[in-house]
């Protein structure tokens, strides 16, 4: 295998994310691919393991590197630190929480539906609260 062959770096569950990184990764001079992606409207890519992101193996660690940064420190400079808080007891110690339902996976599976029914949140490990957003 030569250093230009492509291999994976990530996978994604929808398109724009994978864009998203390839935007990230062309930005700092790394040429990148998408594949996969229109696979997802016939709901193969869960059965591949998702929407693939691939780049010359010679790009890979300093490809790796760029989307495993951290930048949530720029958007707190940026807006602040947002606390969240439960409405029911106050507490600020909430994990999010996110919950499907049975019979939407059925459903699912028996007429290839892409909407699931769930419920998402914040959820009070004080209380037992879910605070949905």
């Amino acid at each position: 295998m030569n250093d230009s062959s492509l291999i994976t770096i990530a996978t994604y569950s929808l398109p724009y994310e994978a864009h998203i990184a390839k935007a990230s990764l062309e930005s700092e001079g790394i040429p990148s691919f998408v594949f996969d992606e229109h696979l997802r409207n016939l709901m193969v890519t869960y059965a591949l393991c998702g929407i693939r992101l691939q780049v010359a193996k010679k790009h890979a660690k300093e490809a790796s590197k760029i989307l495993n940064q951290d930048l949530s420190h720029l958007l707190e400079e940026e807006f602040g630190k947002e606390e969240y808080k439960c409405k029911r007891c106050g507490s600020t110690d909430l994990v999010p929480f996110s919950k499907r339902k049975i019979t939407s996976f059925i459903i699912l599976l028996l007429i290839f539906c892409p909407h699931l029914s769930s419920t998402h949140g914040l959820k009070c490990q004080s209380c037992g609260e879910l605070n949905k957003s």
